[in-house]
């Protein structure tokens, strides 16, 4: 919602917009910023998938074969030990994960699952287009159910990078696509069986605000943030408390290496996630953090480095080297744009290599943004709020 895809929707006189939320209490804390005589809001609230319902929704994750899905079966197989259901579900995975199964099963799930709670709606407001930002939502596949009986036309959005790789096979499919790059498109079309007529490229929308945003000075956020102007910054960015048990040991080794020399001239700046639990008693133990929660804009064209080492013996699912592994951030890896150290003494070394000549990689760094952020231009989301009103 705070992307300019509903600046450009609401500033035309013929739009009305309705907006589908879970809870009474999300939609009165939407009504306070994005309040408007044609604005409504529904509250619907989400159920468990029961019977052919819930049938179909399992079987949409064993139809999608990726790297990444093959890495959650052994996540949940260390979870578990259950070594039979890990391979019987990796056996349905390989026969039954192909773009004939998949186009028959979704055919069956149309035809057999029956869903009416947003039949009345429809009714209400007699949309011409519907829009679905997370087509991966049960609730809103009966959304899109229901606009397909109904014959209205339909906008799926692919909000997230990994979306297509990491969760499940779309069950039903949309008139219409909206991808962010032409990496998540060929995905679309490998994954989800979405025609390439169909599908539409328009940039990553949240991203326009980095490109319209005038960031404070050196200086001044130096200054805010307790920092000296003069030594090099080294942000570090935590995988966060869900997927990593090593975060604070790196804190710690950084800046062990500052104060010790190991890396000259710098200091440590620690951006924590914003959907991250952060531990106060970690905080206290650490009075010299630096720190912003829920974190700052990266700068761009800096360096980057991956940690490609344990730090401690854990679950796979706690591990900072799994994730490069997944579907998606292969590509990331594959690119040469970041170097990933597979030891300690290989991290502090390219940290000191980045902060005397920042600009190795940098024509790596260079093509991974086009490829992944496909246009910077700050008109992301006029785009896709264009190719909705041009269903109109």
């Amino acid at each position: 919602m705070r992307t300019d895809i509903y600046k450009n929707l609401i500033a035309r006189d013929d739009v009305r917009i309705v907006f589908f939320v879970d809870s009474s209490e999300r939609a009165e804390y939407y009504k306070k910023e994005f309040s408007h005589p044609r604005v409504f809001y529904e509250a619907i609230e989400n159920t468990n998938p029961r019977g052919l319902d819930a049938f179909f929704s399992s079987l949409s994750f064993t139809l999608l074969r990726t790297a990444t899905t093959d890495l959650r079966r052994k996540m949940n197989l260390e979870d578990n030990r259950n070594h039979l259901g890990y391979y019987w579900h990796l056996l349905l995975n390989r026969v039954l994960a192909r773009r004939w199964v998949r186009k028959l099963v979704r055919a069956l799930d149309y035809l057999l699952v029956s869903n009416h709670r947003f039949a009345s709606y429809f009714e209400k407001y007699k949309p011409d287009v519907v829009f679905l930002a997370h087509l991966f939502d049960g609730q809103e596949i009966h959304l899109l159910r229901e606009a397909k009986h109904r014959g209205v036309r339909s906008i799926g959005f692919i909000n997230s990078w990994d979306k297509l790789t990491a969760r499940r096979a779309l069950r039903l499919l949309p008139d219409s696509l909206v991808v962010f790059n032409e990496i998540v498109k060929e995905e679309a079309m490998r994954y989800a069986d979405i025609k390439e007529k169909n599908i539409f490229v328009s940039g990553i929308p949240n991203y326009d605000w980095h490109v319209n945003y005038k960031p404070v000075s050196r200086g001044e956020f130096c200054q805010k943030n307790k920092l000296d102007s003069a030594k090099k910054l080294i942000v570090y960015a935590p995988m966060g408390k869900a997927f990593s048990n090593s975060d604070w040991d790196i804190i710690d080794l950084i800046q062990d290496s500052t104060t010790n020399n190991s890396i000259a001239n710098a200091q440590l700046f620690v951006r924590f996630q914003p959907n991250d639990f952060i531990e106060n008693e970690e905080l206290e133990k650490r009075p010299w953090l630096r720190y912003a929660m829920p974190g700052v804009r990266f700068s761009r064209d800096k360096p980057v480095i991956n940690i490609d080492f344990e730090i401690k013996e854990g679950p796979i699912s706690k591990s900072p080297t799994f994730f490069y592994k997944t579907e998606h951030y292969r590509k990331v890896v594959e690119s040469g744009a970041i170097q990933y150290p597979k030891s300690k003494e290989d991290f502090l070394l390219w940290i000191n290599k980045y902060l005397v000549n920042p600009a190795i990689d940098r024509e790596a760094r260079k093509k991974l943004v086009s490829d992944q952020c496909w246009k910077l231009d700050g008109k992301s989301g006029s785009r896709i709020a264009g190719h909705i009103l041009s269903f109109d």
